[in-house]
């Protein structure tokens, strides 16, 4: 149809953003784009620092994370027939790029199972 707008909320434990519409042409990454633009001109931070990137947010619907290729016209039926739909966002922390420092144990006793076998 012409002029069809799927009109999307994002959820994010920060308070929520939108709701917005979208053209069902629109893919996920187009969606990520919207919220960080969205959140750079009203100054929102998340853990201290202002999202940028759409890399950075993960936008799940039905309990599954949506690839960024994919476009809204491929999710519509499982989106039915209401007014509006809510995405959870999430933010990958700032520093998640980056490998987690392995934990090293400075105990150096040894780790022995305490079995006896008879």
């Amino acid at each position: 149809m012409a002029g069809e707008s799927i009109q999307i909320r994002f959820r994010h434990t920060s308070g929520d953003v939108g709701p917005f519409g979208f053209p069902p042409s629109s893919t996920i990454l187009n969606l990520k784009e919207r919220v960080c633009k969205e959140w750079e001109e009203a100054g929102t931070q998340i853990d201290g620092e202002t999202i940028k990137s759409p890399s950075a947010v993960k936008l799940i619907f039905n309990g599954k994370f949506l690839e960024d290729n994919k476009s809204l016209a491929e999710l519509k039926s499982s989106m039915g027939d209401q007014a509006m739909t809510t995405f959870h966002l999430v933010v990958r922390p700032g520093g998640s790029a980056k490998p987690a420092a392995k934990v090293v144990d400075q105990d150096s006793t040894p780790k022995n199972c305490g079995c006896v076998m008879q």
